[in-house]
């Protein structure tokens, strides 16, 4: 049985996230970057729970600091970084069963007319 007081509120809440541009919720927010939370969820969620309280107490001191104290990465850089994680994971689906590369299918040239 799960104990009802470790499962955050709003858990499946969706909000607007600012840095993704669509829908979001608060699991996500958890555990958006790489197990750690996002550096924007208490600015997003604070005006529907008090958030803050929350992370300090399911954070060490440390683990809230270093996630929390830093000033978030200009949108440029973010945008560079999911770009080059979707350039990972495509890479990944172009290796076959085998493990050998393929490549995708060339494109024809278009017709000179």
């Amino acid at each position: 049985m799960t104990d009802s007081s470790s499962v955050p509120p709003y858990d499946e809440k969706q909000i607007r996230c600012p840095k993704l541009g669509g829908q979001v919720n608060f699991a996500y927010c958890r555990v958006e970057k790489g197990g750690q939370a996002c550096p924007r969820a208490i600015a997003c969620w604070t005006e529907h729970f008090d958030v803050e309280s929350y992370f300090r107490k399911a954070l060490s001191p440390n683990d809230f600091e270093s996630c929390f104290s830093r000033p978030p990465q200009p949108k440029l850089v973010t945008l560079v970084e999911l770009i080059e994680r979707a350039q990972r994971i495509a890479a990944k689906a172009a290796i076959s069963p085998l493990g050998k590369h393929t490549e995708p299918p060339a494109i024809p040239p278009e017709d000179e007319a």
